[in-house]
């Protein structure tokens, strides 16, 4: 939750394609969304299972992202791997049948390389997501949705890193 942002959805027919957009400090952001620092259309509809965090930034964008604009923008971060073994979980189930299970595992890969090659610190990440159910109110709507998201790491505390990402 950050204080100056706005959300439009859809109304007095302010948006883009989508129908939904959001101000920050007044000033239209349609076009500030941003991925791992790439610029993002935000025409389509993204699940959150593989962002860690939400960055958001408030003033003028032109030094910072290369595109000036007046309102900031915001910048979701993927899951990387990490160098720990992590493994976690999440089931739900809702009203309307709705049902969702999200998993996320970092294990550490034990690769013997030559001391102070980038082969040292390498790491494997998977995030998934599997979600079945119809959409309370609606007798004849379901939202139905998948996601896989491997990740491997090279050289992870060393001074040269190489991720390679999918999702």
């Amino acid at each position: 939750n950050v204080p100056g942002i706005t959300m439009n959805a859809g109304e007095n027919g302010v948006g883009n394609v989508a129908g939904e957009t959001f101000f920050l400090r007044g000033f239209d952001g349609t076009n500030s969304i941003f991925r791992d620092g790439v610029r993002d259309d935000g025409l389509g509809s993204r699940d959150n299972y593989n962002v860690e965090n939400v960055e958001v930034f408030l003033g003028p964008t032109g030094a910072d992202v290369g595109r000036g604009n007046a309102s900031g923008y915001v910048n979701q971060s993927t899951k990387s791997p990490i160098l720990d073994n992590v493994y976690q979980g999440s089931a739900r189930y809702g009203t309307a049948g709705q049902i969702r299970f999200t998993g996320d595992v970092n294990h550490e890969l034990p690769i013997n390389a030559a001391a102070g090659s980038f082969l040292d610190g390498s790491a494997f990440r998977l995030n998934g997501l599997y979600q079945y159910g119809g959409v309370p109110g609606r007798e004849e709507i379901e939202r139905n949705s998948w996601g896989i998201a491997p990740s491997i790491a090279l050289g992870l505390d060393t001074p040269t890193r190489l991720i390679f990402q999918y999702e």
